[in-house]
């Protein structure tokens, strides 16, 4: 059974490093493997500095974790990724992960936007079929993605 779990601890925080850099190479902002060490001084510094204040991550989990979800607090509302295990892809796990976020509490009026590259057809259509819609061309070969505010 599939659920979702606030970022807590340091094994969490390493084990989410190896899903995010399976995903990597569809990263809009660092394309870089991060070491463990820089996982761990991540989380330690950084985000439970500023957890949940400006910058939050959820995990979906299985009996391990097999994707996440960040979401970092700006001005226009809330930029958000997503990563989901290799093996999990294609098989409904991000759809269920997106779509319980959209419905957090605190993102009911808020607009949501991620930055997606123009050939990422699997993204672009999960984050179509959860209601986002093209907002602004980002750059050469990235396209931003909104979810305007919306109450449920």
């Amino acid at each position: 059974m599939l659920r979702i779990d606030p970022l807590m601890t340091l094994e969490e925080a390493l084990d989410l490093a190896r899903i995010r850099n399976q995903c990597r190479l569809r990263m809009t902002n660092d394309q870089r493997e991060i070491t463990l060490d820089e996982q761990k001084k991540w989380f330690e510094t950084f985000y439970i500095q500023q957890n949940p204040q400006k910058y939050t991550v959820w995990l979906l989990k299985e009996e391990s974790i097999i994707g996440y979800f960040a979401a970092k607090e700006c001005d226009e509302g809330f930029y958000i990724t997503e990563g989901i295990q290799e093996d999990r892809r294609g098989k409904g796990a991000g759809s269920f992960l997106l779509q319980i976020m959209i419905n957090q509490k605190n993102f009911s009026s808020k607009c949501l936007f991620a930055d997606i590259f123009d050939d990422n057809v699997a993204s672009i259509r999960l984050h179509q079929k959860c209601g986002f819609v093209y907002c602004e061309k980002v750059s050469q070969g990235l396209t931003r993605y909104c979810l305007r505010g919306h109450s449920f």
